[in-house]
């Protein structure tokens, strides 16, 4: 049997890849800024809301981007608090958030609403207002006469009702607001007047004590949530006005 004879053709010399080409350069970074487009077109329609009534969305002081996010993905501004923080970043330089009350439309854009959030405008329309723990209701109306222009005795007659809709309030032996103005400092967008401002309260109050087991403790002690309220403010106003000794 004859041996196979090997081919005599020359192989073929396996080239060098040289570098990318500059072209090649060119193309990847017009793919990718394409890319960066579609990703802010598609943030931008998925951040649209329907046809829905503005709501009042409240920027604190020390509030990250990821917690305002959080906050108009609640309220139903935005439909989704990761789109609109990668929004941010992309388009950069709207991270620096200021405080203050704003309302926001479900139907505008993500961008618009980072312009409105971050505006460096210095006539901010919102106006601060800190109160403290342990205050009656003429001392939180002298407060907010002070630093919010609302006239004291407007204010002490809006809390001298508690006709704002909130089941903490419905207890016949509650006869005013007194105990349920939650002390923090707020932020109010100028010409709040004063039902405004103690309706802002008043929700305060519900969301820090939300977690709250009222009816485990009123069947403990056998106190209602008012009276445990009472007590607290007691507690508070002892606490803020010790007496001084002898």
């Amino acid at each position: 049997m004859s041996a196979v004879r090997r081919s005599s053709r020359p192989r073929p010399k396996r080239r060098r890849r040289k570098g990318t080409s500059p072209f090649a350069r060119m193309f990847m970074v017009l793919l990718l800024l394409g890319v960066l487009v579609g990703i802010v077109v598609l943030v931008g329609s998925a951040l649209r809301g329907g046809e829905e009534e503005p709501v009042t969305v409240t920027v604190e002081e020390g509030d990250t981007l990821s917690s305002v996010a959080d906050k108009l993905d609640e309220a139903g501004v935005i439909s989704s608090s990761a789109l609109f923080e990668l929004q941010a970043r992309v388009r950069g330089g709207a991270t620096q958030l200021r405080p203050g009350q704003y309302r926001l439309a479900p139907g505008e854009s993500g961008e618009e609403i980072l312009a409105t959030l971050s505006s460096e405008e210095e006539d901010v329309s919102t106006f601060a207002v800190t109160i403290p723990e342990g205050l009656t209701i003429a001392q939180v109306a002298r407060t907010v006469e002070a630093e919010g222009g609302v006239p004291a005795a407007e204010f002490e007659a809006a809390a001298g009702r508690t006709d704002y809709g909130y089941a903490f309030l419905e207890d016949p032996a509650i006869g005013s607001t007194e105990g349920f103005l939650f002390p923090k400092s707020y932020q109010f967008e100028k010409g709040t007047g004063a039902e405004g401002m103690i309706d802002r309260f008043l929700e305060q109050y519900l969301i820090e004590t939300e977690a709250l087991d009222f009816a485990a403790a009123e069947d403990r002690f056998n106190l209602t949530e008012y009276q445990l309220v009472t007590v607290a403010s007691l507690v508070e106003r002892e606490s803020a006005n010790p007496r001084s000794g002898p």
